[in-house]
């Protein structure tokens, strides 16, 4: 499942925001959503968590980060990062065609929690 807030574009135009200020992402209740239909991944082009004043339901504010914590430990579900989709957003506007294959080959390190990933997407 992939979210795109058009971050990097945005920066490119107005350069970089305080992030303090707030940024798009999932609240805490999308993790049932997420249970529900499988999700394996997630790939945002910022960090996933919405980043605002609002408390989601059921959790406290003093829980940071729920997304990242649901998703990881307790679904199991690879988190992606600050991806850059601006590319694949042009093509899937091209093309008109939101549906496409996205691989991420991780290297091979031998006890590694992570590695460098180079994202592709085939339409």
């Amino acid at each position: 499942m992939l979210l795109y807030t058009g971050r990097w574009k945005r920066r490119a135009a107005l350069g970089p925001w305080k992030l303090s200020e707030g940024f798009a992402g999932y609240q805490a209740d999308v993790a049932y959503f997420m249970k529900e239909r499988g999700v394996a991944f997630i790939g945002h082009d910022a960090g996933h968590d919405a980043w605002n004043d609002v408390s989601p339901h059921g959790f406290p504010p003093s829980v940071g980060l729920p997304i990242h914590r649901l998703a990881l430990v307790a679904l199991g579900v690879s988190i992606f990062d600050n991806l850059d989709f601006e590319r694949a957003v042009e093509t899937a506007r091209r093309l008109n065609r939101w549906a496409f294959l996205f691989t991420a080959s991780p290297l091979r390190i031998e006890k590694g929690m992570g590695s460098p990933l180079n994202p592709i997407g085939t339409f």
